[in-house]
């Protein structure tokens, strides 16, 4: 990790502790060449949140506010609506639907 102020290469961490659940860690650094302190804050990937994150899907409204779908007979109603506007196949949206599902 790299100083803040002079942009050596060289620090030691002092002080280590977690944060957020163990997903988070604050670390407290010291430059071994011009002895200035600072704090960073490292995070650890977690794949399967990031996954679950991209899977919730996300309905946008006229307001510009947005909300999770959290039921499926309005998120159904609301793609057949658009597949219907369209021109899209009855059929090809239930094939989507039990591909969605699949996953």
């Amino acid at each position: 990790m790299k100083c803040v102020r002079c942009k050596v290469g060289d620090t030691q961490v002092f002080n280590s502790r977690p944060e957020a659940e163990g997903f988070q860690v604050m670390r407290r650094r010291k430059c071994a060449h011009c002895g200035h302190r600072f704090t960073t804050h490292e995070s650890t990937f977690d794949p399967t949140a990031q996954r679950e994150k991209r899977r919730r899907q996300m309905a946008r409204y006229r307001d510009r506010h947005r909300e999770e779908f959290r039921e499926r007979w309005r998120e159904q109603r609301a793609v057949s609506d658009a597949a219907r506007v369209l021109g899209v196949d009855p059929s090809q949206v239930r094939e989507a639907w039990e591909e969605k599902d699949r996953v």
